[in-house]
């Protein structure tokens, strides 16, 4: 059986944290499902999960699982290496998600490092669906302050993107 379109949302963090991006994501999945056309999937990392689980909030379906970021300020060449080493698992993983769910349309909310698989996807050619970024509030000066190492890299993963669209 062949699963109806949808689009996926992301955040990097769970969906009962109390936020504006938050309440963003959720009245833009209760609008794609009052439209019909397409199911809305929220996806929420949760570093405390190797693989995905799936539940519901408010009628709308929850998936989470990890998502792995290249660089972190804490030991970033051990970050790094683990990063790389299970880097074609996530991508397998990745793909698998997005064909079988019939993933149109991927919004990235509140960009993150961790998102670099959905950019590295865009670049190998092994995802159709456009990428859209959803920065919020200070997320250009989060990026604009972080680490030496992690500002390119939050540079080239936007530039992956097919829109950037700023709240």
């Amino acid at each position: 059986m062949s699963h109806p379109r949808s689009v996926l949302f992301v955040l990097p963090w769970d969906i009962s944290v109390a936020s504006g991006v938050n309440q963003v994501v959720i009245n833009l999945a209760r609008e794609t499902a009052s439209r019909g056309l397409w199911q809305p999937i929220i996806f929420c990392a949760d570093p405390s999960r190797e693989n995905f689980h799936e539940g519901e909030f408010e009628g709308i379906r929850l998936v989470s699982g990890r998502l792995r970021a290249p660089l972190s300020s804490e030991r970033p060449g051990r970050n790094l290496a683990v990063f790389a080493h299970k880097l074609r698992k996530e991508i397998r993983v990745w793909r698998a998600f997005l064909e079988g769910n019939n993933v149109q349309v991927v919004n990235l909310h509140h960009p993150d490092l961790s998102y670099s698989v959905f950019a590295l996807l865009r670049v190998l050619r092994r995802i159709k669906a456009p990428l859209f970024f959803s920065l919020h509030g200070t997320d250009i000066a989060g990026i604009e302050e972080s680490a030496a190492t992690a500002k390119p890299m939050a540079r080239w993963m936007l530039r992956q993107g097919d829109r950037i669209v700023c709240c």
